[in-house]
């Protein structure tokens, strides 16, 4: 996990994770799976000032995509300003025998973000894309966001995206 302090200042915190690269194709072209990837919570901070915090998962590219998932909850009543993103990335069909982006790996990604501030500005992010066949860029198998904040705003999720951004009355 990963966090970052200050009293009055500003706080940037990401915390990453990648799953691992299959292993070589066999005499029979197969290759290892990508490793999965997954964070929950990892990511947190405290300031009276602008916290951004960015969590990210990947899945590793293999014979099969790696799956990603990230999700946060934070509820904050200290800054100014929330600015908060949550990715996940599903690793791609790398396999020379591939001939679809069928064994991308899944990825979800979700987001509960709220602050007890008055005044304060909420703004969260979330994206997920699922892998694909890499060699053609294949779009995902399956990619789920949503978000959720208690700030007085309108969420809009576009595809695999969503965000929400309000003020605290």
């Amino acid at each position: 996990s990963a966090s970052g302090t200050s009293t009055v200042g500003n706080v940037s915190v990401t915390a990453f994770v990648a799953g691992g690269t299959g292993g070589a194709a066999n005499a029979a072209g197969t290759r290892g799976n990508g490793g999965a990837a997954a964070l929950s919570n990892a990511v947190s901070g405290s300031t009276s000032g602008t916290l951004t915090l960015l969590q990210r998962a990947v899945g590793g590219d293999g014979g099969t995509g790696g799956a990603a998932s990230s999700s946060l909850t934070l509820a904050d009543a200290a800054a100014s300003k929330l600015n908060v993103t949550v990715e996940a990335w599903g690793g791609h069909d790398v396999s020379p025998a591939s001939t679809s982006g069928t064994h991308g790996g899944s990825a979800m990604a979700s987001l509960t973000l709220s602050s007890s501030l008055k005044g304060a500005v909420v703004a969260g992010n979330v994206f997920a894309q699922g892998g694909g066949l890499a060699s053609a860029g294949a779009g995902a198998q399956t990619a789920v966001s949503t978000t959720a904040s208690q700030a007085t705003s309108a969420a809009m999720a576009v595809g695999s995206h969503a965000s929400s951004t309000g003020l605290v009355q």
